[in-house]
């Protein structure tokens, strides 16, 4: 089966390290691919060891060094 892609960014969560791919950015656009895991193989990642997320904005990572405090 066939996925569409409306979202313009891939976040991988693999290796101690959280990746932002921009997806329409890329020689190759995610329709060119099978499925998600080929486009995870094509940027280098292995399916196996990593999660993804798809996201049609770009998050902000809050950086977290003591705990919360009410």
């Amino acid at each position: 089966m066939e996925e569409e892609y409306f979202e313009e960014y891939l976040y991988v969560f693999g290796d101690c390290s959280i990746s932002c791919l921009h997806l329409h950015n890329a020689d190759k656009k995610p329709e060119d691919f099978e499925d998600t895991n080929e486009l995870l193989e094509y940027w280098g990642f292995n399916p196996n060891y990593c999660q993804y997320m798809y996201s049609s904005v770009e998050l902000e990572l809050n950086h977290i060094i003591l705990p919360l405090k009410n």
